[in-house]
């Protein structure tokens, strides 16, 4: 399934996400490789950052000591090598190609872990809901006979799958816990971000396949429930 958002959106709310969710991250890869300004090689072909493992631009990549610092990841170059970049305020425009990789504060380090976790399904799980709450789950299409609706502005999306997601693992972290407080307050603020990123966003639908708008629709009267 297509998701709204990325890995990578999510570290520009929250920079060491991967690391402070660890067991609730879905880890694709790890080992250990060197890092040369934005490039990171490691030396093993397999699995490496072989396509069967699901390595792709738009995840995110956490490397040890002395970097201990989580990375967007803009190309997957070959099975040994993968372009990381600092975040940017347009990590990836909505029009035209990725912005070029920018130059991280340490360009250089041997020898260092490094993992791919992924939060593909809660990503999946907010991005489901918001296009039931569309009218465009494609089940229900199918069930009737009809094409899979298509979300024909999904940069509109992203800000609200973001949050959404972000309030989901907080409040399974929250749920988990010995000492829930902290982690509560933050998954309450990011629900209340949710449910106003939800108020401000319209989604454009193709509902017969001909690539043309066919209804647009608000998701500000969706009721948001608490995961």
């Amino acid at each position: 399934m297509t998701t709204f958002c990325t890995d990578s959106d999510l570290l520009h709310w929250e920079p060491d996400l991967p690391g402070d969710a660890l067991w609730v991250s879905q880890l694709l890869i790890t080992g250990t490789g060197d890092l040369t300004e934005s490039s990171f090689f490691t030396s093993s072909v397999s699995p490496g950052f072989n396509v069967l493992t699901g390595i792709e631009a738009g995840q995110v990549l956490t490397l040890g000591e002395p970097v201990n610092a989580c990375f967007p990841i803009v190309e997957r170059v070959d099975n040994t090598t993968v372009r990381v970049s600092t975040i940017t305020a347009e990590l990836f425009p909505e029009s035209g190609g990725a912005p070029p990789p920018a130059l991280l504060g340490c360009t250089s380090a041997a020898d260092v872990s490094y993992a791919v976790r992924s939060f593909w399904a809660q990503r999946s799980v907010v991005s489901a809901f918001m296009l039931a709450a569309a009218g465009a789950d494609p089940a229900v299409a199918a069930a009737e006979g009809r094409p899979a609706p298509a979300v024909l502005n999904p940069a509109s999306l992203k800000r609200a799958c973001v949050l959404g997601t972000i309030q989901m693992i907080y409040a399974t972290l929250a749920a988990a816990a010995a000492e829930p407080a902290a982690l509560q307050a933050r998954a309450d603020m990011y629900e209340r971000l949710y449910r106003r990123a939800l108020r401000q966003t319209e989604v454009v639908l193709d509902l017969d396949g001909d690539g043309r708008a066919d209804v647009r629709k608000s998701l500000g009267a969706v009721q948001v429930a608490r995961a």
